[in-house]
């Protein structure tokens, strides 16, 4: 029995790790931002799951590409990371 991850699955657990990890607002008024941007990434990762367990054959790359794709969207609100001179 194999139990090492293929690097699709760990791009994939990678790249769903990232969707939930959002970063906090510089400015605590953006706090609803910030869950709004959470809710919907939840949403991205409960979708893209529900895609890949739903087929036999699932196409992991282009489960990963999609997903970051959505993670090059910008945020609605500046990051704490940003003020203190990093980035997303």
């Amino acid at each position: 029995m194999n139990t090492e991850l293929t690097t699709d699955t760990r791009e994939l657990l990678a790249a769903l790790r990232d969707l939930l990890n959002v970063p906090e607002p510089a400015d605590r008024g953006d706090r609803p931002k910030r869950n709004l941007q959470l809710q919907i990434n939840l949403a991205r990762v409960v979708g893209t799951l529900n895609a890949l367990v739903s087929v036999d054959h699932p196409n992991v790359a282009v489960a990963v590409r999609m997903l970051r794709e959505d993670l090059a969207e910008p945020l609605d609100y500046a990051t704490q990371d940003e003020t203190a001179g990093g980035a997303r």
